[in-house]
Formats: structure tokens, sequence, C-alpha cells
């Protein structure tokens, strides 16, 4: 479940790698300077990744709650 957090010092969501990591095993989105925005999440200390890979991960944030779906009412 999202928070809705924004902050952090970041008013568009956003938080920098350098002032705080998220939870282990959390999903969040990343923007990677190499591959832009996707979804990801740590493991321990490490960002869980493929070992051939060369993450250069910036800031992360929340996702988004999932769309609402509207009820079929037949």
């Amino acid at each position: 479940m999202c928070t809705g957090m924004t902050s952090f010092n970041q008013p568009d969501g956003w938080i920098s790698v350098k002032d705080r990591l998220p939870d282990p095993g959390r999903k969040v989105l990343v923007y990677d300077l190499n591959s832009g925005c996707y979804v990801m999440s740590r493991r321990g200390s490490e960002w869980n990744v493929l070992p051939t890979l060369r993450p250069r991960i910036t800031h992360w944030r929340e996702l988004p709650d999932p769309p609402r779906m509207e009820e079929n009412k037949e």
C-alpha cells in the first residue's frame, strides 16, 4: 500500500538515494541515469539487479496506488 508520501524535502515525491533508501524488499519506482524509470526493490544494502548491470540510481519514490476498477453491474 502506498502512503502517498510526497516529501523528505522533495515536493514532487522523488527522494535522493543520498538522503535515504527504501526498505529492503519494498518495490519502488527508481530513476536510473542509464535506463530511466522502472520498478525495483533492494536486497539488503544492494539494489536487486542482475550482476551484469551497473545501475546508476539517483532517486526513488513510492509507487502510486493501483487504479480503481469499476464493478460490472449486469
